[in-house]
């Protein structure tokens, strides 16, 4: 999909996928699992085949469990930390009716388990996945199965 941007927009593929991406998976305030599940819930809600296909793997290049992975379709019914199912809370809210977070009630909900640095990276993170609806918009989003990770600085790596 970043050749997309190469052929098409370069300034805008270097904001997206450089200097925003690198700022957004560079925010430390959750572990890869919650993120992962994060990652995942975007790609099925912006409906992008690509970024289904792919995991994001840990130092040893393991994924997270299948288990995990398929459980946050109905996350709400799931087997989950409850940590992670706020933060796919949050993610849904963001996604699909960004006016929900206006909701006292939601807000204190989500306050609960998170700060407000927490929060913010939450849709930071959700922003960052949600540029994948371009390619999907233009049909750009082949599944690849690449696994991937992010290294301190936040600069992603795909491996074969």
């Amino acid at each position: 999909m970043t050749d997309l941007f190469a052929a098409y927009s370069p300034e805008l593929g270097e904001v997206l996928f450089s200097e925003f991406s690198v700022f957004a998976m560079g925010l430390h305030y959750f572990d890869r699992e919650t993120r992962e599940v994060v990652r995942l819930r975007c790609a099925r809600v912006n409906g992008c085949d690509l970024c289904k296909s792919q995991r994001w793997v840990d130092d040893n290049g393991l994924p997270i469990s299948q288990e995990v992975s398929a459980a946050i379709d109905a996350y709400e019914s799931a087997d989950l930390p409850e940590e992670q199912k706020a933060a796919l809370r949050i993610v849904d809210a963001f996604l699909n009716n960004p006016s929900a977070a206006a909701d006292q009630g939601f807000r204190a909900r989500a306050y609960e388990h998170f700060d407000a640095s927490q929060i913010l990276s939450l849709l930071l993170d959700s922003m960052k996945w949600s540029a994948a609806k371009i390619g999907v918009a233009l049909e750009l989003d082949e599944p690849n199965g690449s696994a991937m990770y992010f290294d301190e600085t936040g600069a992603q790596h795909i491996l074969a």
